[in-house]
């Protein structure tokens, strides 16, 4: 009931009841506030959006206003997820998809901008399984994908898978060239290439599993293990 009346507080689109959700946002538990948070997930209204933004803020709300932005992030929201993004390791990681998908639907400067924040969280070994992730599903018109993404293949451990997964979506190479990336550079420990891999290689995006699967084959990996949960 709760949920349905903050959808509903958010949809009447007055002032008052955007000051009502707010007010819930400041005040209310940690429960009510992820509960809030949910209600509001894919909103389209102003109001509802600013209520989302505003949660951003909050410690305890935080990562669930970026899961429920992430479902429909609206354009305008992206220099809220990269300033959360570049303060706090774990909203990094959660706001990744997000700052990916309002730079591919957006225009080139969004689009720039959202490049160059998952470009920088290549080089954070915190953030970079779920940067890639974010890239290889929504940054195929991002600038300097595929070069950073050769340059990362020849560096060691989850880095070098990383950027084989980039090569494999994004590059131009053929079938020889990409095996010899592959086995080029330091070689990460198989164990680290089955954590980075597996999950990939079961997920339901044609472009994340396919490029995965590429990645496993060069690798020479044998058979993948069991889909994650």
């Amino acid at each position: 009931m709760f949920g349905r009346a903050s959808a509903a507080l958010a949809a009447l689109r007055v002032e008052a009841a955007k000051s009502a959700l707010l007010r819930i946002a400041d005040e209310g538990s940690t429960t009510v506030k992820a509960a809030l948070a949910r209600a509001l997930r894919e909103t389209a209204t102003p109001e509802g959006r600013a209520v989302l933004v505003h949660l951003l803020s909050d410690d305890d709300a935080r990562g669930d206003a970026l899961l429920a932005i992430g479902a429909a992030p609206w354009p305008a929201v992206l220099p809220a997820l990269i300033e959360v993004a570049e303060a706090d390791d774990h909203a990094a990681r959660l706001a990744a998809a997000p700052i990916a998908r309002c730079g591919a639907a957006a225009g080139p400067n969004e689009r720039n901008a959202a490049a160059d924040f998952l470009l920088e969280q290549l080089d954070d070994d915190v953030a970079l399984v779920d940067a890639t992730d974010a890239l290889i599903r929504y940054g195929a018109g991002f600038p300097g994908v595929a070069a950073r993404a050769r340059r990362l293949a020849k560096e060691p451990g989850k880095r070098k898978i990383a950027g084989l997964c980039l090569v494999a979506a994004f590059g131009d190479e053929g079938n020889a060239d990409f095996l010899e990336l592959a086995l080029s550079g330091a070689k990460a420990a198989e164990s680290t290439a089955r954590t980075v891999l597996d999950p990939l290689l079961h997920d339901a995006d044609e472009r994340v599993r396919g490029a995965a699967e590429r990645t496993w084959q060069a690798l020479d990996l044998g058979r993948p293990g069991p889909p994650s949960r």
